[in-house]
């Protein structure tokens, strides 16, 4: 799947965007500040020191955590005795354990009888020790360094959507909805449009189970990857709304979670539509080489933005299984699941083939039914010679 994302150029719009975010969902709560010194200049002035350590602490460890998780999926495309060398500590300890495992033990990874089996061996070793290419029957493996990293992207994206989506939902109730519809639409569109920034460049940032399998049934993302990629997102939300739960203790009014508040076919319908509709445009920016791939985070953003607007009152505007996974799960509240993981699904691969099917449309009939058997035969019928 070729994938067209921020160069930088709209690095500015991220950032910003990400403390806009912050503030309007934890701004209500802790004063949002992220930064030591940001809070410690109205404290010196105005003599009031209350509580300042959080604001130096929290912030401090958050950003070297923030800084380092990061830093282990930048190397997505570099062998790891690459991304270790010239380091002392704990990045060379953490090379050598891996390579002791590669050396001294054989992994047999089994899926599914349908899935691939892993086999990683002895000579794979040499292979990585000596950054030489892996060999043809490896290169299929799916456990390998690049794809750890790509789910570990896939779980953070999830995990932080989750967290600033659900969390301004759960603050809004809190706070005799001071938020409002508005404000939780805006939170929603900017977390997953940062987060497309950030993370789409190494894992596709799909953070949607629907996503994922629509990508896979138009052939733009590997079905074997589906199931891998799936668990992260789920269990990314799972821990997301477990967090807003310890946080908020017993105020956590069932953590954002989506509940019809109409009928449950109302509710289907809408999911279906919009999920169909952010399909379609995640298939054009995130595909098309000829979109505008710079904005692809921009479009998706709003496109969430604007569901959350107009469908969030009626159905929630889930558009994602896992996002209503986990506060269900975490909240105990299963009230019309079953709508908030066919609708999107459905929609979501309705979306993807409706915008395959209009992508080709500089290409002659011959050649965009050049793998599809029943257009061909439709084709040889139309078109005889």
């Amino acid at each position: 799947m070729r994938l067209l994302w921020l160069t930088g150029q709209l690095a500015g719009v991220a950032i910003g965007s990400t403390v806009l975010l912050n503030a309007i969902f934890a701004g209500p709560i802790s004063g949002a500040s992220m930064n030591p010194a940001r809070s410690i200049g109205p404290s010196l002035v105005w003599n009031e020191y209350k509580g300042l350590w959080v604001y130096i602490l929290g912030p401090t460890i958050g950003a070297i955590g923030g800084a380092w998780a990061y830093n282990t999926l930048r190397f997505i495309d570099r062998p790891l005795n690459e991304i270790t060398e010239g380091s002392t500590g704990i990045s060379t300890m953490a090379y050598e354990v891996v390579v002791s495992l590669f050396k001294y033990k054989n992994f047999l990874v089994y899926l599914h009888e349908s899935m691939l089996l892993v086999h990683i061996d002895v000579e794979e070793t040499h292979d990585m020790k000596n950054d030489a290419p892996p060999s043809s029957q490896h290169q299929n493996n799916l456990f390998t360094l690049p794809f750890i990293q790509k789910l570990i992207a896939e779980f953070l994206g999830t995990y932080f959507m989750v967290f600033a989506g659900c969390g301004v939902v759960v603050v809004d109730t809190m706070r005799d909805h001071m938020i409002g519809q508005t404000g939780i639409a805006i939170v929603w569109g900017l977390v997953v449009m940062v987060m497309v920034y950030t993370v789409g460049h190494i894992s596709g940032a799909h953070f949607n189970p629907a996503v994922t399998i629509a990508f896979a049934s138009s052939k733009k993302f590997a079905m074997k990857n589906v199931p891998s990629y799936i668990i992260a997102q789920i269990l990314a939300s799972i821990l997301a709304s477990g967090t807003l739960r310890l946080i908020f203790e017993s105020k956590h009014n069932g953590l954002g979670a989506t509940v019809p508040s109409g009928s449950n076919l109302q509710s289907l319908v809408l999911e279906f539509i919009i999920t169909f509709y952010l399909m379609f445009v995640i298939s054009a920016v995130a595909t098309d080489d000829r979109a505008i791939g710079e904005a692809a985070g921009l479009a998706i953003g709003s496109t969430i933005l604007l569901n959350a607007m107009f469908a969030g009152p009626i159905s929630g505007a889930s558009m994602n299984p896992a996002r209503t996974l986990g506060p269900a799960i975490v909240s105990n509240q299963y009230q019309g699941l079953w709508v908030y993981i066919l609708g999107p699904i459905l929609g979501a691969i309705a979306g993807a083939w409706a915008y395959s099917i209009i992508r080709f449309t500089d290409k002659p009939l011959r050649e965009i039914v050049k793998s599809s058997s029943f257009l061909q035969k439709l084709d040889a019928q139309i078109c005889p010679f």
